[in-house]
């Protein structure tokens, strides 16, 4: 399970730092919460230090943290 939370998150961080319209519908759809997100400027983490699955800065201002569950019912 672990792995594929792993190989999810690094295809969402590859797609995010390489294709813009991806980034602005990931942005606006998952990560907005009514805030217009700025498309550019962001830093991409992946599992920074094992606190969360993808970490997404735009600073000073945005600092998004996304924790991916595969499978997880709800």
């Amino acid at each position: 399970m672990e792995q594929q939370e792993r190989f999810a998150t690094a295809m969402i961080a590859f797609a995010f730092e390489c294709d813009p319209i991806f980034r602005e519908h990931f942005l606006s759809n998952i990560c907005s919460n009514g805030d217009v997100l700025p498309n550019d400027g962001w830093t991409v983490l992946v599992e920074p230090a094992n606190w969360g699955d993808l970490v997404l800065k735009n600073e000073p201002r945005f600092f998004i943290v996304v924790e991916l569950k595969i499978w997880a019912g709800g």
